[in-house]
């Protein structure tokens, strides 16, 4: 039987924009999704990822991503924002609303 590994595709639940492919956060992303393929990272990934949790965590806020959104505090070339986290968050990024 196949393992079938989850890519950063399916844990964005956004169609991301080519020119925000390679920002920090999707880094970030990409670092979770080969954790979640029990894939080796770095230890740089490893510690960027952490500090990255951390100050979501610290600043109770989650990833929201929209293809327009300008530069910002998360993303230099916009795309991905933080948002306040809301009772509906249930990960570290913001759903979108269906």
């Amino acid at each position: 039987m196949l393992e079938t590994r989850r890519t950063v595709s399916d844990i964005l639940p956004w169609d991301v924009a080519a020119h925000h492919k390679t920002t920090a956060v999707m880094e970030r992303f990409r670092t979770i999704s080969k954790q979640q393929n029990g894939l080796d990272t770095s230890p740089v990934e490893e510690r960027l990822l952490e500090a990255w949790l951390q100050g979501l965590a610290d600043n109770d806020v989650v990833v929201n991503y929209h293809p327009d959104a300008p530069p910002n505090d998360a993303s230099s070339r916009g795309g991905f924002y933080y948002v306040p986290r809301q009772p509906r968050d249930k990960w570290i990024l913001r759903a979108p609303v269906t």
